[in-house]
């Protein structure tokens, strides 16, 4: 029986086609493989912006919100500390908010301030396959974000100091203290949030994640009621 050998390459040319031919097998096989991976990115990048978008709503309602209370609770707060420092022996609890049937001394909006979405862009490694002025904005965005967390927290433990005066008690110089501090916490607080708030909706407006003005302007319905007229809405053109 015959034995049909491998023909023999007797040229260098023969040679580098068979490579040729080989590389370039390789080479497709790589290409594919690649575009496979940018179109595997492409989608999950995509589904993290939703996820982000849906986030930063949230956000950017609690954002505006702050920047527009912000000289509201300051003028709250400048009319208790007058009030208590005209108190004598007992103060007198009374309505700062327009609202005879609460009395407190300090309201403020307890919010969320979400941030999983962002968490979730990190570790998946979507954010560092976004373009670099985006992650960035993104980034900015959601240090505010745990700022604002972190303060609406300080503040609310501040406010509780506050809840005596809700209704008449007897003032020693101990307690009078303890309010003006809980008082220069909120102070702190306030307008930091404002500021921090301000600066939120400016980190949002360039990667267009900032909600239509007649949704703030819901968001910000009951806010009127509480504060009125000085509720003023931040510029965001």
């Amino acid at each position: 029986m015959d034995v049909h050998r491998p023909k023999p390459i007797h040229r260098w040319k023969d040679l580098a086609k068979e490579v040729g031919i080989i590389v370039l097998g390789v080479l497709i096989a790589l290409a594919g493989e690649q575009m496979m991976e940018t179109l595997r990115w492409r989608q999950l990048v995509a589904e993290q912006r939703v996820a982000l978008k849906d986030e930063l709503t949230t956000d950017a309602e609690a954002f505006y919100e702050r920047a527009a209370i912000g000289g509201c609770l300051d003028a709250r707060i400048a009319a208790v500390e007058t009030a208590l420092a005209a108190s004598g022996g007992t103060w007198k609890a009374q309505a700062f908010f327009g609202d005879a049937a609460r009395r407190e001394a300090y309201r403020a909006p307890w919010r969320s301030f979400p941030s999983q979405a962002w968490q979730n862009a990190l570790a998946s490694g979507a954010a560092t396959h976004m373009p670099h002025n985006e992650a960035q904005a993104y980034e900015a965005v959601y240090l505010n974000v745990a700022d604002m967390h972190q303060m609406n927290t300080q503040e609310e433990i501040a406010r509780l100091q506050l809840s005596d005066l809700e209704r008449d008690v007897p003032l020693t110089d101990v307690s009078r203290d303890r309010y003006r501090k809980a008082l220069d916490e909120l102070k702190f607080y306030a307008s930091g949030m404002a500021r921090l708030g301000e600066e939120g909706l400016q980190f949002l407006k360039p990667i267009g994640r900032l909600p239509p003005q007649k949704d703030l302007d819901s968001f910000m319905a009951p806010d009127r009621r509480d504060f009125g007229a000085c509720v003023t809405a931040p510029d965001l053109r």
